[in-house]
């Protein structure tokens, strides 16, 4: 996976987590890199974005030696260019949903 914009915050690393819309509405596990290796994230279905999911013991180390946490922010993105038929999907969705999130 491409590297995400990574901060850290005390001991613990957050990263920027991109998600498709089917990968956020269906759920999926994604391999992260962490500080020193991949890092599996299970990706639970209806995630929205800006959700965290915490790996403990995955993030830096303090001083005492113990390692905080990896916290992968969610961000769903949606693809700007689009085949014919992902458009059709998409209108077809549109069509037959009821979800209404506002």
């Amino acid at each position: 996976m491409k590297l995400a914009k990574r901060i850290l915050e005390k001991d613990n690393l957050i990263i920027e987590l991109p998600l498709t819309p089917s990968e956020a509405a269906l759920g999926c596990k994604l391999k992260v890199d962490g500080i020193d290796t991949k890092v599996d994230v299970n990706i639970l279905a209806g995630t929205c974005s800006g959700e965290e999911i915490r790996v403990n013991g995955m993030g830096y180390f303090d001083g005492n030696g113990k390692r905080g946490d990896l916290i992968a922010r969610t961000k769903i993105i949606v693809p700007k260019k689009m085949s014919q038929q992902q458009v059709e999907l998409y209108q077809k969705l549109q069509e037959i949903t009821s979800f209404v999130p506002r």
